[in-house]
């Protein structure tokens, strides 16, 4: 089985979001190995036919710094790393908008 990708990026998703995206071609019979945020649809002037309730949700943890202040009040920078949820949507369920 191919890796699944992101249809603008071309980067294969890792760890858990493959295994998910993966389990969802094989489910729903998707033929793409490709995916695609509803945003990223809009900017390729297409939509989703028929994709409500059909997204897989997927998530990142994307590095950042957080300043807190320590036992004596000085300021700490801290790298954090908070989950970041998003939706993707086998590319098979793009469509051109009509115009």
């Amino acid at each position: 089985m191919q890796l699944q990708k992101n249809l603008i990026t071309k980067i294969a998703y890792k760890g858990g979001n493959q295994a998910f995206l993966m389990n969802e071609k094989e489910k729903e019979g998707y033929k793409s190995d490709f995916w695609i945020t509803y945003l990223q649809a809009r900017s390729l002037n297409k939509k989703l036919k028929e994709a409500k309730g059909r997204g897989v949700c997927l998530r990142t943890f994307p590095n950042g710094q957080e300043s807190r202040k320590d036992k004596e009040g000085k300021v700490k920078s801290l790298e954090v790393s908070y989950p970041k949820y998003f939706y993707v949507f086998n590319s098979d369920l793009l469509v051109e908008i009509e115009k």
